[in-house]
């Protein structure tokens, strides 16, 4: 369990079973009836009563997960200040990096994936602002953006931002689907050279020259 959000068992059941059966079927094709047996749930109401609709409880699913990226994301970026020096690469690696981790430490637990790419497709407000916890570590990351690339306007480098985010929540959906299909080729190893390429692909579109 994520030591940053604490939950109860009953929550945390509903939690996990709600991003396993979305991840399968879809958002839409999951009932809460269906949650609730499946985590085991004597009362078909249980995901109004603990989370008390669906936005709720996909609000739940996402800070149980989102938070602690937030938080490594963070810590990464520490890091790289108390160093002293830094590249473009390296803080793209901050984007990524902790999907990454997730996907080496959470094994069978990343379905979650699936559900941020969903929300993403339909441009959801449920994935959380640059200010939520889910998301805040971006606001520094943008800062640190701005001091390597000054020449470039903040507004542009925040939208690069955002192509980015997106690419990475998509490309970690597929690569969680691709290690739980087929986990012999998508060790551990393989994984990060999958990473690695990503994040020269985004590190060379970050270091474009401005257009505005």
């Amino acid at each position: 369990m994520n030591a940053q959000v604490s939950l109860t068992s009953a929550k945390e059941a509903l939690i996990r079973s709600a991003e396993r059966l979305i991840a399968e079927r879809g958002i839409d094709a999951v009932s809460d009836r269906e949650i609730a047996r499946e985590a085991g749930q004597r009362n078909n109401s249980a995901v109004q009563y603990h989370f008390g609709d669906r936005a709720g409880l996909i609000g739940a699913i996402l800070d149980y997960r989102m938070v602690p990226l937030n938080e490594q994301r963070f810590i990464m970026m520490a890091e790289l200040e108390e160093r002293g020096s830094y590249e473009i690469s390296d803080l793209v690696s901050v984007l990524i990096k902790p999907y990454i981790n997730q996907l080496n430490d959470l094994v069978g637990e990343t379905a979650y994936f699936s559900l941020m790419s969903q929300l993403s497709l339909r441009g959801s407000s449920l994935l959380g602002g640059l200010n939520s916890a889910r998301n805040s570590a971006v606001l520094k990351l943008l800062e640190m953006f701005a001091d390597q690339q000054p020449e470039i306007k903040r507004e542009e480098l925040l939208e690069r931002l955002g192509y980015m985010a997106k690419l990475v929540i998509h490309m970690a959906s597929d690569w969680d689907k691709c290690c739980r299909e087929n986990p012999e080729q998508w060790t551990t190893n393989y994984l990060e050279i999958q990473a690695k390429g990503l994040i020269g692909f985004m590190t060379g579109g970050m270091q474009q020259p401005g257009v505005r």
